[in-house]
């Protein structure tokens, strides 16, 4: 019998997608949130083996834990937060105004594999921004564990704002809405640098084309995959801040000293505008140090978002690099 790559996670108690934005099955991971004292909260996430996004890498550290999946399991717990515990209404619009991570891969690698399959999110002394009684932002600091160990940190910034607000402010300047993801027609892959060159496996998921040396720098053109299962999930009227650091990831990937072999061990993200999906993203990344970038993603000549990564090459044991499962 064939296997579905795209299955949910093994979790029979995984939250309604609803609460996390998401639209398929398998591109949720949350199990549940629980306050633990005033202000403190506890979330845990399924991590799945040998997804088809989150485990197509090169790099073997990438695919025991994609820093990516770790980022997106935080998004979850936020979101399921700000609705369940800070009556964010269920059609407020999201806007990430911030990211940032830190992975220890010392901590990883004294992990059992056993171990790996669920990831703690734990916060404390949160506090929501307001505006009268309603919540207009959260700012969570996740300590991640994994194994009873603290393998990281993932801190994030959003804003949530009325749906009527949003409708507002995102039609200035446009003869109506912008368009949604669901009706511009895909963009063919056809173009992009070879997937092993920013640590992909496969063209599907690889975001940069038109790659351009120029001095101490190296820019490339953003491919917006509107059809792909994991980074838009669902219509969006807007290039996701999670497609932006992915694309960032790749092209600080194509200028580090092993492109096949890293793995991000920091990343530090400001989003200062809506990214547009119907005008060109051009990203640029600086580099004056091996494996340390600084891109900046730019669109109509404004910087729509920098991004500041940092990559490792893992050392790995045997019995970790086993249960690196390719995804296909």
């Amino acid at each position: 019998m064939k296997i579905d790559p795209w299955r949910a996670p093994a979790s029979g108690h995984l939250v309604a997608r609803e609460s996390v934005h998401r639209h398929h099955d398998s591109e949720v991971f949350l199990v549940d949130v629980k306050p633990v004292a005033h202000g403190n909260y506890r979330a845990s996430a399924s991590l799945p083996t040998g997804h088809p996004f989150y485990s197509a890498h090169t790099s073997e550290a990438n695919r025991l834990i994609d820093p990516m999946l770790l980022l997106e399991c935080c998004r979850q717990a936020e979101t399921y937060l700000a609705h369940t515990f800070f009556g964010v209404e269920a059609d407020a619009a999201f806007a990430l105004r911030s990211w940032s991570m830190l992975i220890d891969w010392d901590a990883i690698a004294l992990v059992p594999t056993t171990s790996l399959h669920t990831l703690v999110m734990a916060t404390d002394g949160l506090a929501p921004v307001r505006w009268g009684d309603r919540t207009t932002g959260l700012g969570p600091s996740f300590r991640l564990m994994v194994g009873s160990r603290i393998i990281g940190r993932v801190e994030l910034k959003v804003s949530y704002v009325p749906r009527k607000t949003y409708d507002v402010v995102r039609s200035r300047g446009r003869d109506g809405r912008p368009p949604t993801s669901d009706r511009l027609p895909r963009q063919s892959c056809a173009e992009v640098v070879p997937p092993a060159s920013v640590g992909r496996l496969s063209r599907a998921d690889t975001l940069l084309s038109d790659m351009t040396q120029r001095e101490d720098t190296m820019s490339a053109c953003l491919r917006v995959p509107v059809d792909h299962r994991s980074l838009f999930d669902h219509p969006q009227d807007h290039v996701p801040g999670t497609v932006l650091v992915e694309a960032a990831r790749q092209l600080a990937t194509y200028v580090s000293t092993q492109p096949h072999a890293v793995a991000l061990t920091s990343m530090e993200a400001t989003f200062r505008s809506y990214t547009e999906l119907d005008a060109a993203i051009r990203l640029e990344a600086s580099s004056t140090e091996p494996n340390k970038a600084t891109v900046s993603l730019r669109q109509r000549d404004t910087e729509v978002a920098w991004i500041r990564l940092e990559s490792v090459v893992p050392k790995l044991s045997t019995e970790e690099v086993a249960r690196c499962v390719l995804p296909f």
